[in-house]
């Protein structure tokens, strides 16, 4: 069972709990809760403990996570009003003599708009730490992502939304994950489309790590 599940998601069952209950915390932090509340709603009950495994997923100390996820906030409010088309994109890592490519195109349901999608392509199904090269995409739908470096990858998507309540969060922004890691050679060039849904009961914890992203890129604007 276990060997079935790690060849499945990427990890093992512990991580994957592990990663659900940091997922759980990081809704209440971006709904603008303290450190401790967050804590004690994802079910841990030492905050020490609570800090090192929050790290360990995210690569960011919770108290960093809410105070960047707080400037994020401030930064989108200005420069993203109504109506306009602003597009935030920058690679993680990087290699200039590389051909990979990746076009990716994030459909959501008729008739919705959502303010932010990250894209991230990732070393295991369950995300750790910042993607491998990604990008936030407010009021657009697509990206392309050039240069990336050879290896096997989970390509995740998901909505995003700062200040509303954790259970939206958790249960209400739209997520996807492609079906199959995607293997880049060198010469690789894959074009693919995303179909945004809510959540589901198999999803891994998608929406944790791409705060971290996009609070990485508003900084580098």
């Amino acid at each position: 069972m276990s060997r079935v599940f790690k060849d499945a998601m990427g990890c093992t069952i512990r991580q994957y709990q592990e990663a659900v209950k940091v997922e759980h915390s990081t809704a209440w932090l971006l709904a603008a809760r303290s450190v401790t509340h967050s804590a004690v709603e994802a079910g841990y009950s030492s905050l020490g403990s609570f800090a090192t495994t929050f790290q360990r997923h995210t690569g960011v100390r919770p108290s960093q996570y809410k105070a960047q996820s707080d400037q994020a906030r401030r930064v989108l409010k200005e420069v993203a009003e109504p109506g306009q088309q602003v597009y935030v994109q920058r690679t993680v890592t990087h290699c200039n003599t590389l051909h990979n490519q990746l076009d990716v195109q994030v459909i959501y349901p008729p008739g919705y708009r959502p303010h932010i999608s990250c894209v991230g392509l990732f070393a295991t199904g369950v995300p750790k730490g910042v993607p491998i090269i990604g990008a936030a995409l407010v009021r657009k739908t697509s990206t392309t992502f050039t240069n990336i470096p050879p290896g096997t990858y989970y390509v995740l998507a998901c909505e995003l939304r700062f200040g509303v309540s954790p259970r939206t969060v958790l249960r209400q922004n739209y997520r996807q994950k492609h079906p199959r890691p995607i293997t880049f050679t060198g010469h690789t060039q894959v074009a693919l489309e995303l179909r945004m849904r809510l959540p589901v009961a198999s999803d891994p914890p998608i929406t944790m790590n791409f705060p971290v992203l996009l609070m990485q890129l508003m900084r580098r604007k």
